[in-house]
């Protein structure tokens, strides 16, 4: 027999792995991301950081399916940070482009 998945409970573990990355202080990595940036970007720096670190705790594989997951749950968005969510095409960039491998690897 099959298993009964609970989506409620699914729902709740987004929400908990959001709430705890609200709580974590990225002031500290702040002046690294901004040495990525000519001028002032258009998403917060830390929340586009907590969207990434909220990538890895759901291990979202694809960046769509992390893309989806937020702009489908508003709540969410505003947990990480965001007052808007993100385009897709701006949670990309900021990974693959604006800081790469060795952005992640200094911070």
């Amino acid at each position: 027999m099959g298993r009964c998945v609970d989506q409620p409970h699914q729902d709740r573990d987004l929400v908990g792995a959001a709430r705890f990355l609200s709580l974590l202080d990225f002031s500290a990595l702040i002046p690294v991301l901004a040495s990525y940036y000519r001028r002032m970007p258009t998403y917060p720096m830390d929340a586009m950081l907590r969207l990434v670190a909220y990538r890895v705790l759901r291990g979202h594989l694809y960046l769509t399916a992390l893309w989806l997951e937020s702009s489908t749950k508003p709540d969410l968005a505003s947990l990480l940070g965001f007052s808007k969510i993100p385009s897709y095409q701006a949670v990309w960039h900021f990974i693959n482009v604006r800081l790469k491998a060795d952005g992640f690897e200094r911070l």
